[in-house]
């Protein structure tokens, strides 16, 4: 047993052990509320309807890691939770130090960070479980001024865009700065699991890729792949680049190459838990070079 316990995280990598990985796109359409889609493009309909709980502008969107669905509420001011199924749980947070919230994400300590558009033009850190502000500027810039934050997502650093036109980058931990760069109204940002940076730039209606490691920018998709202006973008489960646009979602692979497009567009994107269907083992042999399970293999069914 030791031994096929040191082989386990290799076959998990591998795919011997695991099941199909399942996540489905949450897409937030302002007024029109939030859909959802299967991770390659079926649309599961409308998951949150205009005015449940009180929703109004349907914004930024982050999944728990239960399932539950916060969405911000750009017209007033606060973070709704809402079950996997839509249903209206309460407010999560709201005030002062979360009015006109964008974008949203879970990120360090499993905290919930919210980019505040309003007055204080912060990263608001909120903790993820009871919803009180514990950091209400989480961010230190060495330069440019953060002027009004509206997408964001963690990797190796925490990168954000603002509404001024600046892509920063920060210590994920310390919410330091580590880079700053005037763009081209740069809007929705996503890492790679190889650690590069994808970048959406509304007014060139093209998206930037910046090198693991650091180096310069390029283009990546350039204008006219996709209609419109990019909003939110996000790395699928797949492994694929989703870019949202007011019309449609476009799928690319991270060379560049369009593989596809689907659904109505939208504002900004979440996926709900990628974690593979890993199979509950009773008893695991090994036999000459091969696999032999003994007893029952049970698989964890997707809810």
């Amino acid at each position: 047993m030791p031994g096929i316990m040191k082989l386990l995280p290799s076959l998990l990598m591998s795919g011997i052990l695991c099941g199909p990985v399942y996540a489905d796109l949450i897409v937030t359409q302002g007024t029109f509320g939030v859909q959802r889609y299967t991770n390659n493009g079926v649309s599961l309909g409308t998951l949150i309807a205009p005015g449940t709980g009180g929703l109004t502008d349907a914004r930024g969107v982050a999944v728990g890691s239960n399932g539950d669905i916060f969405v911000a509420d750009f017209s007033n001011s606060d973070i709704l939770r809402f079950s996997s199924g839509g249903a209206y749980l309460g407010v999560f947070a709201s005030g002062v130090n979360v009015d006109v919230p964008l974008g949203i994400a879970f990120g360090t300590g499993g905290d919930l960070f919210v980019a505040s558009a309003g007055a204080t033009s912060n990263i608001a850190r909120v903790n993820g479980a009871t919803g009180a502000v514990t950091n209400a500027d989480f961010t230190t810039e060495s330069g440019l001024v953060l002027g009004g934050p509206q997408f964001l997502t963690f990797g190796p650093d925490l990168a954000v865009t603002d509404i001024a036109g600046h892509l920063f980058r920060y210590d994920p931990v310390t919410g330091v700065s580590t880079s700053e760069r005037a763009l081209d109204n740069p809007v929705g940002v996503a890492f790679d699991a190889s650690g590069n940076l994808y970048v959406g730039q509304r007014i060139s209606d093209n998206v930037l890729m910046y090198p693991a490691g650091g180096g310069a920018g390029s283009i990546l998709i350039p204008n006219g792949v996709f209609s419109g202006s990019p909003s939110d973008l996000k790395i699928g489960p797949d492994g694929l680049l989703y870019v949202a646009t007011g019309g449609s979602i476009y799928r690319f692979d991270v060379s560049g190459n369009l593989v596809d497009n689907f659904g109505t567009g939208g504002r900004y994107m979440a996926f709900t838990a990628d974690t593979p269907d890993v199979p509950e083992l009773e008893t695991i042999g090994l036999v000459g070079s091969g696999l032999m399970f003994l007893g029952m293999v049970r698989y964890r069914v997707r809810g």
